[in-house]
């Protein structure tokens, strides 16, 4: 973005509003997951575009702690969801460069399902009036995880919280200590291949 870019949407009165809801979203993360938020509290912006003039990307969480947002979704109720989406990222356990490279589809299916499961809950003090959007990023990792959710025999919401406390690099082997203890035979657990294929797909190994 360039710098006259940046100082017209930093100019911008909306500009007030999404600093102070985002401070809203990450409090109420923080108190949902009782954990803290390495959040600095700066938000930045992007117009980046890929060839076809769509957003690279419409938020994220930077390795510096800033969270961006592109400028596209400012005056969209998108805006909300990514800002919860990127929150939680910011009070994910063990996040790093080098676990996120390793485990990035463990990392956005729990936080993505996270900003789908509270999402209404988080907002409930801003008082919107229009509808959420329905949410369709990482899907694939998500349908993956949930293959594993169920054979754990543990509820939605207790799992995906249990997970963002636990460092990233753990949650595999920790999900799969979950699992053992729904079946009896632990040697069943490794013969089955849907549970091997998930984890697969979730580490980007196939």
């Amino acid at each position: 973005m360039s710098d006259d870019s940046q100082e017209h949407y930093t100019k911008m009165p909306l500009i007030s509003q999404i600093e102070s809801d985002q401070q809203h979203v990450i409090r109420q993360i923080c108190r949902l997951t009782r954990l803290p938020t390495r959040w600095n509290g700066n938000i930045v912006f992007t117009n980046e575009l890929n060839p076809d003039g769509s957003p690279r990307y419409f938020g994220g969480k930077n390795w510096d702690c800033k969270i961006t947002l592109h400028t596209s979704i400012l005056d969209t109720i998108r805006r909300y969801s990514t800002g919860i989406h990127e929150g939680f990222h910011s009070v994910s356990v063990g996040l790093d460069e080098r676990a996120y490279s390793q485990y990035k589809g463990i990392e956005e299916a729990v936080v993505e399902q996270c900003t789908r499961l509270f999402r209404t809950e988080i907002l409930e003090g801003l008082h919107l009036t229009e509808p959420l959007e329905k949410r369709f990023s990482y899907n694939h990792y998500i349908e993956n995880m949930e293959s594993l959710r169920v054979r754990t025999g543990k509820e939605s919401k207790d799992f995906y919280l249990s997970l963002l406390r636990i460092p990233l690099a753990q949650r595999e082997r920790v999900v799969v200590k979950w699992i053992e203890k729904t079946y009896p035979d632990t040697q069943a657990l490794f013969l089955d291949s849907q549970v091997e294929e998930a984890l697969r797909h979730l580490k980007g190994v196939f």
